[in-house]
């Protein structure tokens, strides 16, 4: 698990005394093919990063794939308590690391880089979906959707 962390974009650089950190907070989790990771509408206060296999994102305009070591699921619910999003579905088996809200928060609190890098990519994946949906909203000014 450590290694596969280690080689993912967003631990890539951190020390192994920070990782070793987070790793003791969270959880290795094993899912099924045809498993549920997690419904829309329901609540949710943990975050998945893949360890191994394919995970699908249902979207209202279609589904994602997840299927890189590293990627980081569910990502905004270490930031807020809304209800879940989106569904997704655990497409073979997988393997996740998973991580709390309040264990992401004694993370940060306690200033573990990983819990850093985490938020780092929360926030960027928060700002390209702002930049898709403004591009979205120009298109619909302009009349071209």
């Amino acid at each position: 698990m450590k290694t596969t962390l280690k080689n993912s974009r967003i631990f890539q650089n951190l020390p192994d005394d920070q990782l070793d950190s987070l790793l003791a907070a969270g959880n290795e989790v094993r899912l099924a093919a045809g498993s549920s990771l997690a419904t829309k509408g329901d609540p949710a206060d943990t975050a998945y990063i893949l360890l191994s296999g394919r995970i699908v994102e249902q979207w209202p305009d279609g589904l994602v794939t997840h299927d890189e070591p590293g990627a980081l699921l569910l990502p905004t619910v270490l930031l807020s308590d809304q209800p879940n999003e989106h569904d997704w579905s655990v497409d073979e088996d997988s393997v996740v690391f998973s991580l709390t809200r309040a264990e992401f928060k004694r993370a940060f609190e306690a200033q573990n880089r990983a819990a850093y890098a985490i938020l780092d990519e929360v926030t960027q994946l928060l700002v390209a979906q702002l930049r898709d949906l403004n591009r979205v909203f120009n298109e619909l000014a302009q009349g071209r959707v």
